[in-house]
């Protein structure tokens, strides 16, 4: 029973960092590399613009490309989010038109070999995760 209080306790940490984070943001858009964070929109107002569906493969038509270049312009975006196995095209494209800078997300799926001689485990990773998110954010 300790260790579950102990696990609950840290992901409700977790939880507040990221809603104090994008509360206190000057901003709520992200641009995505795909759209990956449903759950950051439900549970914290995140709006993210994405490259391209849920898929990083499907690429958006030249009418969508266009539509998301002015929208990024609109609400000055400075950073493009990709995951750290993932760098489409279509994004490289967009992040030039707008002058933004690439940022990596972990998206935990796996651990790479240097991940693993670093000892990172899920809540370290988040970490680094909320730090990419506070930064594209502002």
């Amino acid at each position: 029973m300790q260790n579950f209080e102990t696990l609950k306790m840290k992901l409700e940490r977790l939880d507040g960092q990221f809603r104090s984070t994008v509360e206190k943001a000057p901003r709520k858009e992200i641009l995505v590399s795909h759209q990956a964070y449903g759950y950051w929109e439900d549970r914290y107002g995140i709006k993210q613009l994405s490259v391209s569906g849920l898929s990083p493969s499907n690429e958006p038509s030249q009418k969508e490309l266009t539509q998301l270049i002015q929208t990024a312009k609109q609400h000055h975006i400075r950073y493009v989010i990709f995951e750290q196995n993932v760098h489409p095209k279509t994004a490289e494209v967009i992040q030039n038109e707008i002058g933004a800078k690439p940022l990596r997300l972990h998206n935990l799926e796996s651990l790479t070999d240097e991940d693993r001689k670093a000892h990172k485990d899920y809540f370290s990773l988040m970490a680094e995760n909320l730090r990419v998110l506070q930064k594209a954010l502002h």
